[in-house]
């Protein structure tokens, strides 16, 4: 039995992509659309180096920051600094941008 080519994302490690995950519908948008980078918003193609960040199930850690994002070679840094700016991302769309996560603040 073959591999997935979406098994090696999960280890948290930096990944070579791959064509099938390039084009693959993630986030449920076909091609690729949304296979982008968490920071730079970098579209990742066959060839670039990504990494999967494990945010989702961290407790205290990583409440409502937004789950389980990729990140290129150009913005990636150990997971401590990464949940960091996630942690900012969050606080600045809940106060300046505010509308865009308005229905998560019925569901706190």
């Amino acid at each position: 039995m073959s591999e997935s080519p979406f098994s090696n994302f999960t280890s948290g490690k930096p990944f070579v992509v791959s064509a099938a995950q390039a084009s693959a519908a993630w986030g449920g948008a076909r091609g690729g659309a949304l296979f982008r980078c968490a920071w730079c918003g970098h579209k990742f193609r066959e060839g670039d180096t990504a990494r999967w960040v494990f945010t989702n199930g961290g407790g205290e850690e990583t409440r409502g920051i937004g789950g389980n994002p990729f990140v290129c070679a150009a913005c990636d840094a150990p997971r401590e600094e990464l949940i960091g700016r996630l942690r900012e991302m969050r606080a600045l769309f809940e106060t300046k941008f505010w509308w865009f996560t308005r229905h998560s603040h019925d569901r706190r």
